[in-house]
């Protein structure tokens, strides 16, 4: 392999099976097969998604370096609620709830364009793409998920804003000082620093909580899966023209953790290279409205507490809470990505209200496939799915290592040595 050698070494599938009983084909292998195409597009692309119900397009990204979309989470790393798990136990994923789930979080952190107006189901989809079919599986693409990002920001103080860091030069030096010397300053920020995760249903009318009840403070129920987020970004949108640029900014950012409306993954063509089409369908679903607007009260009830801490606080871009279609008009407006697409490829039966692709990591009807990352979710969980994926790529590792060494004991019970098999 470069620079140690003058070509990269290539062996056919035949060659390999005598070598190697598992083989392991990332998320973005074609980067291994199309290097210059990839290298042209950097470390991601961009891919605009339009809605035509918003009128408007959004911003979908793909990590394609070395470490793929985990480049771009913004250095969060969340497991989640144990509802979470246990909800998904409850729906009928045996094996998946928090008890079970718990080892390999453990183990993952002992480490040093327009939207197709119709689709009448995949096979008719992949005949228009001229592409073949194998195996039907009518869950491939459908249950579409994201994380919906709805950000406020305000003006505020440059001395406390992450950005007087890179306006002045002194301030950069001294910043550079405190955290090579000290090992403190505006150098340990991140771009999120705080996060809180809270039930939508706790949520007042003004934006603060009410009382829990016993069961809600239980985080192992199924039924208290955090549906709403609230993050505390350092920089907030200085870009926005409404900000002052003389001024710091800074975002109380809403987030739906929990989302219910579903969108679509589609072809565009039968070129590999291709971009897909994407109808993601953001807050489509009452719930998630309902939850959204929860959201946002909150974020406004916390910039109205700091001001009347004494704190200085101005408004850039913020909601109207006196209304429910006032919140809505400005949900359709902000909301964004947060990079967390999911659940394409969901672990569920083929017989599901919703249809599945895979159970325990298995591709449905394909022997010895099994398929590991963000698309198998169930639904999109409750987290940044980074720790979930690592939790899942363990998971798989040891049910395949299971399946053989059961293969293997049966053989033997048999009487037939010799007669490996190769998973």
């Amino acid at each position: 392999m470069w620079p140690f050698t003058s070509s990269y070494p290539q062996k056919s599938l035949h060659a390999l099976r005598a070598q190697y009983d598992f083989i392991v084909a990332p998320r973005h292998y074609a980067s291994l097969l199309h290097a210059p195409y990839f290298h042209r597009q950097a470390q991601y692309s961009l891919r605009q998604c339009y809605d035509e119900r918003l009128g408007r397009t959004s911003s979908l990204i793909t990590g394609v370096g070395l470490g793929g979309t985990s480049r771009i989470n913004a250095d969060m790393y969340t497991c989640g609620a144990p509802s979470q798990y246990n909800a998904w136990h409850e729906q009928g994923r045996i094996g998946w709830s928090f008890d079970d789930m718990k080892p390999y979080f453990m183990k993952s952190q002992n480490w040093t364009g327009p939207v197709p107006r119709e689709f009448h189901g995949l096979i008719e989809h992949l005949r228009e793409m001229d592409v073949p079919v194998i195996k039907h599986a009518p869950g491939v693409g459908n249950h579409l998920q994201d994380h919906v990002l709805v950000q406020s920001t305000y003006n505020f103080p440059m001395p406390d804003s992450l950005m007087s860091t890179f306006r002045s030069p002194i301030a950069l030096v001294r910043g550079l000082y405190k955290y090579l010397r000290y090992g403190v300053g505006s150098f340990l920020c991140f771009l999120v620093e705080t996060e809180i995760f809270s039930l939508s249903s706790v949520i007042a009318p003004d934006g603060t909580p009410r009382a829990l009840s016993a069961e809600q403070w239980d985080p192992f129920d199924p039924r208290n899966v955090p549906d709403i987020c609230i993050m505390i970004s350092t920089t907030g949108n200085p870009n926005r023209p409404e900000a002052n640029k003389s001024r710091g900014t800074i975002g109380i950012d809403t987030g739906l953790m929990l989302p219910s409306s579903t969108g679509q993954l589609c072809l565009r063509s039968n070129d590999p290279r291709a971009n897909p089409v994407c109808d993601m369908r953001y807050a489509t679903s009452p719930a998630d409205r309902l939850a959204l607007r929860a959201a946002l009260r909150v974020s406004v009830a916390i910039a109205r507490q700091l001001r009347a801490d004494g704190y200085e606080l101005d408004n850039v871009n913020n909601p109207d809470t006196s209304s429910d279609a006032a919140l809505d008009g400005y949900i359709d407006k902000n909301h964004e990505t947060m990079y967390h697409y999911t659940s394409t490829c969901r672990m569920a039966p083929e017989t599901d209200e919703h249809p599945g692709v895979v159970d325990e990591l298995c591709v449905h009807s394909i022997q010895k496939l099994r398929r590991a990352d963000a698309s198998v979710f169930p639904n999109c969980p409750a987290a940044h799915p980074q720790a979930v994926v690592y939790a899942f790529a363990e998971r798989c590792a040891d049910l395949i290592l299971q399946a053989a060494a059961s293969f293997d004991a049966s053989v033997a019970q048999a009487a037939r040595p010799g007669d490996r098999h190769r998973w």
